[in-house]
């Protein structure tokens, strides 16, 4: 049986990527599989809070993407690392999650409308009578 139909709850299931993608993500806290990276632990009531838990947090998840660009771990690299984050032995790169916490306070302070008018630029329908749209 593939590691992830092993996982409890049902939730979370490996068709050898040929499938639709399923979330994971690892508590910082206590190595548990869960599905999304910030959301309570199930396991140990953990929830990241802080800007650097929560840069952790999505380090350690299968969310963890800037743009396009994935920048996260397989999925079975992060079900191998599960036990070492539970040992209390995996070490973060400070300077990628002091980078992240950077990149969220940058899309903190982007004002609503910026990202609604990316939404619409890049989901909407295209306009041939306006030049705002840039289509």
């Amino acid at each position: 049986m593939a590691p992830l139909a092993k996982l409890e709850y049902g939730r979370f299931f490996d068709q050898h990527r040929s499938g639709p993608f399923v979330a994971i993500a690892i508590c910082i806290n206590c190595g548990h599989v869960k599905a999304t990276a910030i959301e309570v632990c199930d396991a140990c009531d953990f929830f990241p809070e802080s800007a650097e838990d929560k840069a952790k947090s999505l380090i350690l998840s299968t969310e963890y993407d800037i743009g396009d660009e994935y920048l996260g771990l397989p999925k079975e690299e992060l079900l191998a690392l599960a036990p070492t984050v539970a040992a209390g032995e995996y070490r973060f790169n400070e300077r990628e999650v002091t980078l992240l916490v950077l990149f969220g306070d940058l899309v903190m302070a982007t004002p609503k409308s910026v990202h609604l008018w990316d939404f619409a630029r890049t989901f909407g329908p295209g306009c041939s009578s306006c030049s705002a749209c840039g289509r």
